[in-house]
């Protein structure tokens, strides 16, 4: 949760800064769930190291140096942007794939440090209390979209500040800590059905009234069970307010159709009761 907290919280990781230390900490925290549940036993897990080390491969293929002349074959038009734009290229020199390295550099180190922290999560789950995971993911979302949609109350539209104090030299329109509103929709695309299969789960759990009319749903809507999935729901009704202020329209059409998905489950789940 410290590691998904700084992720968020510091600027949505935009800056090296923040960035190198989620790597390093998500790295950590997935070799660590692979040994100590003996992943690599699984063939699950093979396949998947399998499949993230093929994609790091290809990926750094881009940064290594190679003569110009397997440049213009491997990529013409790579060849042809460096014999226009770029000083001093010749058939003789070396170059990369890649028009920037040091950005494609971060994005192996991105794939390879998530790519790990994917492999341990997905053993590593099995010793950790799903409860206790979403309510804390739920627990964040709901303080990411109460800063967003303060932020979007009283912050000036015509230059949005962070936090109300931070203004990004890159152009964007930040929302809440991100410094870029459709990274905040995106966030919100994976924690929003989290939250709302949780309320499905409890509300499923819980003894509701079979009979008894609009008297017996207030007594349960006042009891323990009423009450947590009344919390559960206002969270999600909370996190789909801050996504709609966003405006972004990627990240609302992402949220329906997660949404959507949560519901085909929920009624594969419930034999196609409404």
């Amino acid at each position: 949760m410290a590691l998904l907290a700084w992720g968020v919280l510091s600027f949505g990781a935009v800056y090296p800064w923040a960035y190198w230390p989620l790597f390093a900490g998500a790295a950590a925290l997935g070799v660590w769930g692979v040994a100590a549940t003996r992943g690599w036993r699984d063939p699950r897990v093979r396949a998947l190291t399998y499949a993230f080390g093929a994609v790091a491969a290809a990926m750094s293929v881009q940064i290594v140096a190679l003569p110009a002349w397997l440049i213009a074959r491997l990529s013409p038009g790579v060849d042809r942007f460096f014999r226009q734009f770029e000083i001093g290229y010749h058939p003789a020199s070396l170059h990369t794939l890649s028009l920037d390295p040091a950005a494609t550099a971060v994005n192996v180190a991105e794939v390879a440090a998530l790519g790990a922290l994917l492999l341990g999560a997905a053993r590593a789950m099995r010793i950790v209390k799903i409860e206790w995971l979403t309510s804390q993911i739920m627990g964040l979302a709901i303080g990411v979209a109460t800063i967003g949609i303060v932020q979007k109350a009283l912050g000036k539209a015509n230059q949005p500040l962070v936090y109300g104090f931070w203004h990004s030299i890159e152009p964007g329109s930040p929302f809440g800590p991100f410094i870029n509103r459709n990274h905040f929709a995106g966030w919100m695309a994976i924690a929003l059905p989290l939250v709302v299969a949780y309320a499905w789960a409890l509300l499923r759990q819980s003894e509701r009234p079979a009979q008894g009319g609009p008297r017996a749903w207030m007594r349960w809507a006042t009891s323990v069970d009423g009450n947590r999935t009344a919390l559960v729901a206002s969270a999600a009704l909370i996190m789909s307010v801050a996504t709609v202020l966003t405006q972004s329209r990627s990240g609302m059409a992402a949220v329906a159709v997660a949404l959507l998905t949560v519901a085909w489950f929920i009624g594969r789940r419930s034999g196609g009761r409404w």
